[in-house]
């Protein structure tokens, strides 16, 4: 319901191997961004979108993507959600603290 507020809508979730392969890429941040909305069959353009990632816990690469998505892509709305973010503290992921409440 609240993606309704919104001119598009990305859903993805990284616990499905094909979408936690966008994140995985070593592509600069903005190639990175062509091959999400490729994937999500969308066009980049003026406006509000929402990008909701779940499970983002199975992508430390994702985690710390979260970091750009605030310095370089500040019209985009991102909320990532996982059912086991805590399994987070146990591993190694550099958390972007300061860009992501």
């Amino acid at each position: 319901m609240f993606s309704k507020d919104f001119d598009q809508y990305i859903s993805l979730n990284l616990g499905k191997e094909e979408e936690r392969m966008i994140f995985e890429t070593s592509y600069p941040f903005q190639d990175f961004l062509m091959a999400l909305f490729f994937y999500a069959k969308k066009n980049r353009h003026a406006g509000r979108t929402l990008i909701f990632i779940d499970e983002i816990q199975n992508s430390p690469k994702a985690v710390a993507l979260l970091r750009y998505f605030k310095e370089e892509a500040g019209d985009l709305h991102v909320i990532a959600a996982g059912s086991l973010l805590e399994t987070m503290t146990d591993r190694k992921i550099s958390y972007p603290v300061g860009r992501v409440e």
